[in-house]
């Protein structure tokens, strides 16, 4: 019993840790989910940036009337060395540049790199393809391009721009809208360049690493030309996670606690149960005691009051005394009943009831049990109806005439003057089925679960008739015993009628074997 009333909360305890676990885990899943779009998103953008200040710088130097009238027009190679040149060397994110004719020539270079990239690589890796498709417009708009090279096993920065007339000077004859030179700048990416981007957008351990597969969590790099050329990975961040790799020892602590606590409760509530049990073993034993102690006088009461009373040994003078021993007669047996009820009750809670099966028909049993009500209901004019179906059945007759006997007896007790009472029995599918039927008061729904409680009266006012409260509660004890069932249905002020089943046989005992075999 202390088990089934613990697992509940030992279940509720468990799911609601589970389920704060999950949610916890949950949550933290989804929050780094967002920091990782997030450093995607950073990534995305500080990967952007450095070829667009490249751009800017191509820019500068080629959206310029300056450019036009030393590159385009004149080849002046001091402008172009003083200018082109001084920007390759006096910016740090500048590696090198060169300028590419109208017809893919390369006519100027200029490197400050240890190791000088091969130009024909970067051009056939994207970087030809980029400057091919750059297209003459108005004057109006720098005509530009950026991005990456991916060449000779390294990554470079690269930004192109043609040499386009800012629009202050008048040219005769007019500049042509076709391809016209190229300026080039270019930066190479390597391994601690990429770890220092890294480090400015809090990614760590950032770097390139080349071919067309990109794990889930890295991001894919296009060349200039929307070609994919690798990717870049770096570890990605994790505070959710990592919040609750800190919180699982602390959380492991307080479950410990927490079952540590639950286990002291269930051993001290089985020492209490324990103490329960034994104070109503106790109490049930003494009770018995009791019970044993008090009948033996008592039936001595009642025999000696049933002997005086039928003037044996002499007259009894006055009506009085008649009347008074009539009232210590039935009081006795009254009491009698009580204690046999209370002797009862408590063999079945101590297990100590023992069935004695035997073959029977139950309606020689019903046909005792009415005649033993029979005075009491014409005492109080209740008609007493039967109809009743013979059978044979294996059960104990002691028991089944007591069930019987509590049954009618309440059936007659709660039934008004006049009422009637009916007992009827009918053979059903795997047993036998005794209905007792009243027109007495009723019970509702509460007062049938009062009643089926040990001790348990249902009070109707001025309709109340007292008792014990061990009639119903005894039958369905007795049933259990047998292995039966009973059901009652009733309402206020219509009645109740309780239906008994009986099985074919009581459960196994030597008993019950032998009077099986005594019917076969």
């Amino acid at each position: 019993m202390l088990y089934r009333l613990i697992w509940p909360v030992v279940l509720v305890l468990v799911v609601s840790l589970l389920s704060v676990a999950l949610i916890a885990f949950f949550l933290a899943k989804n929050f780094d989910v967002k920091i990782q779009a997030n450093e995607r998103t950073v990534l995305e953008v500080q990967l952007s940036n450095g070829p667009q200040r490249l751009r800017a710088v191509a820019e500068d130097n080629a959206w310029w009337d300056d450019a036009v009238d030393n590159i385009h027009l004149a080849e002046n190679e001091d402008w172009i060395y003083s200018i082109i040149g001084e920007a390759v060397w006096s910016f740090d994110n500048i590696d090198g540049g060169f300028i590419v004719q109208p017809d893919d020539s390369i006519s100027h270079r200029f490197d400050q790199l240890e190791q000088i990239p091969d130009i024909q690589a970067m051009l056939d890796n994207g970087l030809a393809r980029a400057i091919s498709e750059l297209e003459s417009g108005n004057f109006d708009n720098a005509i530009s391009s950026a991005g990456y090279v991916f060449s000779e096993n390294s990554l470079f920065m690269v930004a192109l721009s043609m040499v386009q007339p800012f629009g202050g000077t008048v040219y005769d004859p007019p500049i042509t809208m076709g391809r016209r030179e190229v300026i080039v700048f270019f930066q190479r990416v390597d391994p601690e360049d990429a770890i220092r981007m890294g480090e400015a957008i809090t990614l760590f351990d950032l770097q390139f690493q080349p071919g067309d597969t990109v794990p889930s969590e890295g991001h894919q790099l296009e060349n200039i030309v929307q070609q994919p050329i690798g990717h870049f990975s770096w570890t990605p961040s994790s505070p959710g996670t990592d919040l609750l790799g800190k919180l699982i020892v602390p959380a492991i602590l307080l479950l410990g606690m927490a079952l540590l606590a639950m286990a002291m409760f269930i051993v001290r509530a089985r020492r209490l149960v324990e103490e329960l049990k034994q104070a109503d073993r106790t109490k049930m034993a003494f009770l018995a005691s009791m019970s044993h102690e008090v009948r033996t006088p008592l039936n001595a009461i009642i025999g000696f009051a049933e002997i005086v009373r039928m003037e044996l040994h002499g007259e009894i003078q006055g009506d009085k005394n008649k009347e008074y021993l009539d009232i210590i007669r039935s009081s006795g047996e009254h009491l009698l009943t009580v204690i046999n009820d209370i002797l009862n009750i408590s063999k079945l809670d101590a297990g100590k009831m023992e069935v004695f099966a035997e073959a029977m028909d139950p309606v020689e049993i019903i046909e005792q049990s009415v005649n033993m009500v029979e005075n009491s209901a014409n005492d109080r004019s209740i008609r007493l109806v039967k109809e009743l179906e013979s059978s044979m059945i294996i059960s104990d007759e002691r028991i089944i005439r007591q069930i019987l006997v509590n049954l009618l007896s309440n059936a007659i007790k709660f039934t008004p003057a006049g009422g009637q009472v009916a007992v009827r029995s009918e053979i059903v599918d795997g047993g036998y089925k005794i209905i007792v039927a009243d027109t007495g008061i009723g019970m509702s729904k509460e007062d049938i679960e009062q009643a089926l409680e040990p001790f348990g009266q249902v009070h109707h006012g001025k309709n109340n008739v007292g008792g014990t409260g061990l009639g119903l509660p005894l039958v369905n004890r007795f049933l259990e015993l047998l292995g039966g069932s009973m059901t009652i249905r009733s309402a206020p002020a219509h009645g109740t009628s309780v239906t008994v089943e009986l099985p074919e046989a009581a459960p196994k005992s030597k008993d019950t074997a032998a009077a099986e075999d005594q019917l076969i």
